[in-house]
């Protein structure tokens, strides 16, 4: 499973994506996508999470 954190944003709706080539990757793998919406300091505050979770759009280009 790769849990992906995204940062709840203040707008009135909220889209990020994924690559096809990563989405079938994890497909062949057998890997469950999971995508945790967190509060905006939720990310920044926590021990566990700082420098895992880059922003969306800079993993996989």
């Amino acid at each position: 499973m790769l849990d992906y954190g995204i940062e709840d944003r203040e707008v009135a709706a909220q889209a990020d994506s994924f690559p096809p080539s990563l989405l079938q990757r994890m497909g062949e793998l057998n890997i469950r996508l999971v995508v945790s919406r967190c509060p905006p300091d939720a990310l920044e505050s926590s021990t566990q999470t700082v420098g895992l979770f880059p922003q969306a759009g800079e993993v996989f280009k």
